[in-house]
């Protein structure tokens, strides 16, 4: 082979090395190009769901524990009796209305019988 022959073999070996690499490179690049869109993507819906996780925490922060919902119970026992005891006392008073609602409505027929005849 000629000088001329190896270096024109060698100069095409060389161009396709070149665009080999060329090619390799640019497949590479359009690969994490992809990926970064990708992870772009993702980064997106994990800000929204810690977003979304942030808001639900300050909400179950927010609501009363069992400590809270024991202390209202006992709360509303107590509120139980004190109607309890308000009930006892105001039978005797319901008696006594329901006496004299009977009384004045006796009485009301002969107040109009009474008036009519004037």
């Amino acid at each position: 082979m000629s000088l001329v022959h190896a270096t024109l073999f060698l100069h095409n070996w060389l161009a396709l090395g070149i665009a080999g690499v060329t090619a390799i490179y640019t497949w590479l690049t359009r690969r994490d190009d992809q990926s970064a869109s990708r992870f772009t993507g993702i980064e997106a819906r994990m800000e929204h769901v810690e977003t979304r996780l942030t808001s639900i925490e300050t909400r179950v922060e927010d609501l009363p524990g069992r400590a809270d919902y024991h202390q209202l119970s006992l709360q509303i026992g107590d509120i139980a009796g004190q109607i309890a005891v308000l009930a006892e006392r105001i039978k005797p008073l319901a008696a006594t209305i329901d006496r004299v609602q009977d009384y004045l409505t006796a009485q009301t027929p002969v107040r109009r019988i009474a008036r009519a005849k004037e």
